[in-house]
């Protein structure tokens, strides 16, 4: 099912000019770049995990920058990222991690970059009352930060997808969260060490899940 909402358009944001293709170099080694023999198709090589905290609660991975980027964190919080060089798949190298108890089982990365520095938007769990989502800065891959954490009005747990965070789509200096029940939130991320809640839509007839903003 798809919906639309229509949003007031925030404060016009003047993004950082883009490089060439050929002018852009990335912090990591990129992707895979080895010879794969016949042989070793559709074959597992290596496995990935997280800190001494990590109970291998494992939802998605992602590219940053020429690193594998992999959050880890169980539904009832406790949890991080860690970013490895994957351009031997078979033999990663960790290059980076950190830990934070608030941080959530996350199903999207939604990742902006402010005042150049580079933050990404997870779930995040404070108890079964409270909760909503969290920022890293990760503008450094080999020391991920946790800079701040903002509460979502209605936040309640153990359910894992009725009123909780679910999904997130940074656009310019808003991020956009879907949160089942509780609609939709924007979230004023001008500073991601201050966020503040902007707006909520309620008039959503079903569990708002994983979304993309557009435009």
């Amino acid at each position: 099912m798809v919906f639309f909402i229509a949003c007031a358009e925030p404060a016009v944001v003047v993004p950082d000019a883009l490089p060439s293709p050929g002018d852009y170099t990335l912090a990591g080694p990129g992707g895979p770049a080895v010879t794969i023999d016949s042989s070793s198709i559709d074959q597992p090589c290596a496995a990935l995990s997280g800190g001494p905290e990590d109970v291998e609660h494992h939802n998605l991975v992602g590219i940053y920058d020429g690193y594998l980027l992999m959050p880890w964190a169980p539904e009832d919080g406790g949890g991080g990222l860690s970013l490895f060089e994957f351009d031997d798949p078979c033999n990663p190298v960790k290059v980076g991690e950190a830990y934070n108890a608030l941080m959530r089982e996350t199903h999207t990365l939604g990742i902006g970059e402010v005042s150049g520095r580079t933050y990404l938007a997870v779930d995040a769990h404070v108890d079964d009352d409270h909760g909503g989502i969290g920022f890293w800065d990760i503008t450094d891959p080999t020391a991920p930060a946790w800079v701040s954490y903002l509460e979502l009005p209605g936040y309640a747990y153990p359910d894992a997808y009725f009123r909780v965070s679910l999904s997130t789509s940074w656009q310019g200096d808003r991020l956009f969260v879907s949160s089942g029940l509780l609609g939709v939130f924007t979230v004023d991320v001008s500073d991601p060490a201050a966020p503040a809640i902007a707006a909520q839509w309620t008039e959503v007839a079903f569990l708002a899940g994983s979304f993309n903003v557009i435009g």
